[in-house]
Parts: structure tokens; C-alpha cells; sequence
């Protein structure tokens, strides 16, 4: 190929590139994406940050249980902690503490009439039998 072609090769391909959709959609599509990634990025740097100086300040109480009497009572209050009895009592805290959901947010089993004739042998409930093995148990969660 002589040297006086070259250019006009060049100038046939850059008129060809230049003349299709696939290159100027490439050409406009990816910088906007790249912005947008970086500023995704910066949002959500920004964000966390903020989240971040938010708990920096926040305060949190909690409950404790020190049988072996290690923990300083001193400390532990400094940090918001107050020691209570037993683990049976932060957990009956607890509950009172906690929202309740609303009857429209928890499912709520269907009623069914009570027999007056008592469980029928099949039906049993003791105390004794695990709810795996308990027939009325099963029965009842199934149709719900």
C-alpha cells in the first residue's frame, strides 16, 4: 500500500466510526455513568459519615447480671449500665420496654368453637407431650 492511500484510509474510518449510533451513545453514556457512580459514591460517603457523628454522641443504658462481683459498679453506671438481680428480671424488663405490634401487622389464628365433650383421644394435650408430638398442635398450625 503506497504512502499517498494512507490518508484516505484514515478519513474513510473516521467518517465510518463517527457515522454510527453505537459510537455516540458509547461516547455520551459512559462519562454520565462514571459521574454518577462517583456520585453515588460521595452520597453515600456523606451519609455514613453523618450516621457515624450521630452515634459518636449518642447514649445507650443497658442492664447487667455481676455474680462474680468483677465489674465496678462505679464504671458500669459511668457507661449508662445499672445491675439489676437477676437475668430473669432484665428480661421481664425487656418485655415491658418493647413495642407491641399492631393486631394488623401479626397474623392472628382463627378461633375455632371448644368441644363441651372434652378432647377426643386422638386430641389429647398433656403437659407432658412435646408440641412435635402433639396432634391438636399440628392440626391447628397446618390450617392456618
Amino acid at each position: 500500500m503506497a504512502r499517498h492511500n494512507l490518508s484516505t484510509v484514515i478519513g474513510f474510518e473516521f467518517t465510518r466510526t463517527i457515522k454510527k449510533r453505537s459510537f455516540w451513545a458509547v461516547t455520551l453514556i459512559l462519562p454520565i455513568l462514571v459521574f454518577g457512580l462517583g456520585a453515588l459514591v460521595i452520597s453515600a460517603n456523606v451519609s455514613s459519615a453523618n450516621t457515624a457523628d450521630q452515634q459518636k454522641n449518642a447514649r445507650f443504658d443497658f442492664l447487667y447480671v455481676d455474680a462474680s462481683g468483677l465489674v465496678d459498679p462505679a464504671v458500669a453506671s459511668s457507661y449508662g449500665g445499672k445491675e439489676i438481680a437477676s437475668s430473669s428480671e432484665g428480661w421481664k424488663r425487656c418485655r415491658s420496654a418493647a413495642p407491641r405490634p399492631s393486631s394488623t401487622t401479626r397474623p392472628t389464628r382463627r378461633s375455632r368453637p371448644s368441644r363441651s365433650t372434652g378432647p377426643t383421644p386422638a386430641c389429647s394435650r398433656t403437659a407432658s407431650t412435646p408440641p412435635s408430638r402433639n396432634r391438636c398442635w399440628r392440626r391447628a398450625w397446618s390450617r392456618s
